[in-house]
């Protein structure tokens, strides 16, 4: 990605369309921002860039975006606080992995991470009493 630097700085942030950072010596820098990211106003800085649907980036720090493999994962984070943007039950880098209490549902591109139905404590339960009953009946 190549870098355009602004001067013009509105009130000591960068101008629409860009996004702030800072260099090796510690002095402010803007950057054009990438595609997949709404920088729609001054003061967007590298910890907050607002991601769009279906971008993804590894950590806060990184300007580097990455389209979504899967269709429902990515949402981005445009008008949230927080720097999440996996959908509910997607996580993991490229939101490519299910949540606790999602299973995957689907293959490649249709992969779904769908709500688990039922107890996991009556299954555990259910399948210790079954091994237990065929390990009671195999020593007698």
């Amino acid at each position: 990605m190549e870098e355009e630097f602004s001067y013009e700085l509105d009130r000591c942030s960068c101008k629409t369309g860009n996004f702030e950072s800072f260099d090796e010596d510690n002095i402010l820098v803007c950057t054009v921002c990438p595609i997949g990211s709404r920088c729609d106003r001054p003061g967007i800085s590298i910890n907050n860039l607002p991601l769009e649907a279906m971008y993804y980036r590894i950590s806060f720090e990184s300007f580097i975006l990455e389209d979504c493999p899967f269709t429902d994962a990515c949402v981005g984070n445009i008008g949230r606080e927080t720097e999440t943007v996996c959908r509910v039950g997607y996580g993991g880098a490229l939101c490519a992995v299910c949540s606790s209490s999602y299973s995957a549902q689907g293959a490649g591109e249709k992969l779904r991470c769908e709500k688990c139905d039922g107890d996991a404590t009556a299954t555990i339960a259910f399948w210790t009493a079954g091994f237990v009953s065929l390990l009671s009946l195999s020593v007698f």
